[in-house]
């Protein structure tokens, strides 16, 4: 049986935001207190608080994200992950050299995590 976990999420909803690959990284980004940017060959994607998106921005919103610092770090989340995404769940990670960032789309975060986990398993936190 796995162990109970206490996930802490932060307090903000996220937005990615699709950017074209010919196209810069817009200058109101750099003045956020959080953000990441993803730029690969065939994508570039901007990741930040959906508060801090312009209303004339296109993006894709509600995401939760799961904030865990270096001694955080679980092998169970590994298992987590990768039953997140057998079932289908929108989920990604962005990783630091200090924390490890895991973003859920919030209306299938709880039903997915206990899905995987059991309804006793799961505690969840806001953080800020």
């Amino acid at each position: 049986m796995m162990k109970r976990l206490e996930l802490n999420f932060m307090n903000e909803g996220f937005g990615i935001v699709y950017i074209e690959q010919n196209k810069s990284i817009p200058k109101w980004v750099f003045g956020l207190q959080f953000y990441s940017i993803l730029d690969e060959d065939d994508e570039k994607i901007l990741i930040c608080n959906e508060k801090d998106i312009p209303d004339d921005i296109e993006y894709d919103g509600n995401w939760k994200c799961l904030k865990l610092g270096l001694n955080e770090k679980d092998s169970d989340l590994n298992v987590i992950y990768e039953a997140l995404m057998d079932l289908g769940v929108d989920v990604f990670l962005v990783e630091t050299l200090e924390y490890e960032y895991v973003f859920i789309k919030e209306e299938q975060l709880i039903k997915s995590l206990n899905n995987v986990l059991g309804t006793d398993n799961v505690i969840t936190h806001s953080i800020s």
